[in-house]
């Protein structure tokens, strides 16, 4: 009897660590909640696009996906991918209500931010170390003619001193596919974010034409840790 008492509590003593570790595992990989200090759901995401033959303005949605999130001693390494698609029915007919409701799409722009991050007594600090763009045509007769990445930075430097300071890549010809990436001059400098004009940006462009009606649009969109300065 001893001997069958002493099997089962093994059995429950390693039966126990492996779901505790499976647990950890599990929510190292979820987005974390909107309570906790080390929040990437504290990101602004906007996109936007604008008619250049007509001064037309349009807002679209971004998408995020959580592609990494490593918990260390005193904060985390995190990466999150931001995407919008531009809807095909805007490019050729204005943001009507046909756009709304047409599925197809005619491009993708794709943002991702690379980052640490730790809490200090209740203050968030970023450190940025990349931005990461993709710009693809989902339409032959779409075509990206001019593109770049700018990053952003504003804030009390951890440590002490303040830092404000803007990078943009080069602009290039994106054409139907492209990839590039930004590395801000500040990168591996923690900077406290928040919601009083403290923050941590980056943002992806490209102008658009559209054959045969000619149509040039310009589509982009920010991601920032804090507020938004543009």
């Amino acid at each position: 009897m001893n001997r069958i008492l002493m099997n089962l509590l093994v059995f429950l003593v390693v039966t126990t660590f492996v779901l505790a570790l499976c647990l950890n595992v599990a929510m190292g990989q979820e987005y974390p909640s909107a309570s906790s200090p080390l929040d990437p759901g504290n990101t602004l995401a906007t996109a936007y696009g604008k008619n250049l033959n007509t001064g037309e303005l349009a807002q679209l949605s971004v998408r995020w996906e959580l592609v990494y999130s490593i918990d260390g001693p005193t904060g985390r390494q995190v990466a999150i991918k931001y995407s919008t698609e531009v809807p095909a029915a805007l490019l050729s007919s204005g943001y009507t209500q046909e756009s709304k409701t047409d599925p197809s799409t005619s491009y993708r722009l794709t943002l991702t931010q690379y980052y640490d991050e730790f809490d200090d007594g209740g203050r968030w600090y970023v450190s940025v170390d990349r931005y990461t763009g993709e710009w693809e045509s989902l339409d032959p007769q779409v075509t990206g003619t001019d593109a770049y990445l700018a990053a952003g930075v504003n804030g009390s430097k951890w440590g002490g001193g303040w830092l404000y300071r803007t990078d943009d890549s080069p602009h290039f010809t994106p054409g139907d596919w492209a990839t590039d990436t930004l590395y801000p001059s500040w990168a591996g400098t923690y900077v406290e974010v928040n919601a009083y004009r403290s923050y941590q940006c980056g943002q992806i462009s490209v102008e658009l034409l559209r054959e045969p009606t000619g149509y040039k649009w310009e589509f982009w969109f920010n991601i920032c840790k804090g507020s938004v300065p543009w």
